[in-house]
């Protein structure tokens, strides 16, 4: 009989570990309050979970949810209106760096927010942007708490790395399949 048809792991093998990142966890308000109620949930499930099997893998989830909640930094995004008029033109534009290392350009023409309030893209901000002819406003997020049908997208994605610290009229030239990603507002 081939290798490849015999069960090689024991019946009581317990569930793999769920990997975790090293360093701070940045959630958001309602990111904390999605771990707590992780946290709670899992507490409760083993308490009246009575199989060996489904005990352990509760127990490997509260592990991972509790190191979550004990590695996570709350940031409050700070309130600021952000323009709702039409992008500016970019005829003209400059060339700046995008900011965090990512591996992308930007171009910026001088925007009537410049001489106002912070209206750069950061964690928990919403931002429109606007890429391959669709525009889309999403909320940078926290891993845990990143949902792309719902426009919630994590702060480590390759697409937050290539907008942060970006305002409103920049435009960040990321490698495909992104391509060109213009801000158009920020919140």
């Amino acid at each position: 009989m081939s290798r490849a048809f015999v069960k090689e792991t024991a019946e009581s093998a317990p569930p793999p570990e769920r990997m975790v990142e090293d360093g701070a966890n940045p959630v958001t308000p309602e990111g904390m309050a999605q771990i707590e109620a992780e946290v709670a949930r899992l507490e409760a499930a083993l308490k009246a979970e009575a199989n060996p099997l489904l005990r352990e893998t509760l127990e490997r989830d509260l592990r991972y949810w509790r190191h979550q909640k004990s590695t996570a930094q709350v940031v409050v995004r700070p309130l600021h209106h952000a323009s709702h008029g039409p992008p500016p033109s970019h005829a003209g534009e400059e060339k700046i760096g995008a900011a965090r290392d990512a591996p992308s350009t930007a171009s910026r023409s001088p925007s009537p927010a410049d001489a106002g309030e912070d209206q750069t893209v950061a964690f928990g901000a919403w931002v429109t942007i606007r890429r391959k002819g669709r525009e889309q406003t999403i909320r940078l997020v926290g891993v845990d708490e990143a949902d792309p049908k719902r426009n919630l997208i994590s702060i480590r994605s390759p697409l937050a790395q290539a907008i942060l610290g970006l305002a409103a009229g920049d435009i960040a030239e990321a490698p495909e399949p992104l391509g060109a990603i213009e801000i158009v507002s920020v919140e």
